[in-house]
């Protein structure tokens, strides 16, 4: 709660709750952080108390550009979401997922193609990768380059604490780790 304010005059509009320390404290407490982020002004995605709630995008328009963003954790920890339960929404995958939960990366792909109805961009964050190195896993590429041709129109990852390459696929930007930012 300390830092909401903080995030919010700092700019920030969205914030990805997908990642592995969203269910540290358990179900009640990721909740609750769910609705601390809303009611700060700032729109979570990623997680929610059920699944439908965590795989809401959060959209928001500047300049007449509507930007809608999905989330996902890649990673573990932090619980899936189901019916009745709250979770981050999951890709299991390389390194610590995997391998490659097809299933997982359908669900994905529908949601991005859902997205694109209600967004003039598609922005994609997850929350992947192998902790202090530089270099993706080659899942990372596979499932970016996967999430783009779905129609995804930017991948910006996070989780290994440092900065990892950026390249571009078919025109479609990728930067599989921004570090701690």
């Amino acid at each position: 709660p300390g830092v909401l304010a903080g995030l919010r005059d700092a700019g920030f509009d969205v914030l990805s709750l997908a990642n592995n320390h969203t269910g540290d404290y358990g179900p009640t407490a990721l909740i609750e952080t769910v609705e601390r982020v809303a009611d700060a002004g700032i729109l979570p995605v990623g997680a929610g108390r059920n699944v439908s709630a965590a795989r809401e995008p959060a959209i928001v328009e500047r300049n007449g550009i509507r930007f809608g963003f999905l989330a996902f954790n890649a990673i573990g920890e932090t619980p899936a979401p189901g019916s009745e339960s709250p979770g981050a929404v999951r890709i299991r995958m390389q390194p610590r997922t995997g391998p490659l939960n097809a299933a997982d990366l359908r669900a994905m792909r529908a949601s991005i193609r859902r997205l694109q109805d209600l967004a003039d961009v598609v922005i994609v964050l997850p929350h992947w990768g192998e902790q202090y190195t530089y270099r993706a896993v080659p899942d990372q590429r596979r499932v970016a380059c996967a999430l783009l041709d779905a129609g995804a129109d930017l991948v910006v990852g996070g989780h290994p604490h440092w900065v990892q390459g950026i390249e571009f696929y078919d025109g479609k930007f990728i930067a599989h780790s921004l570090g701690n930012y």
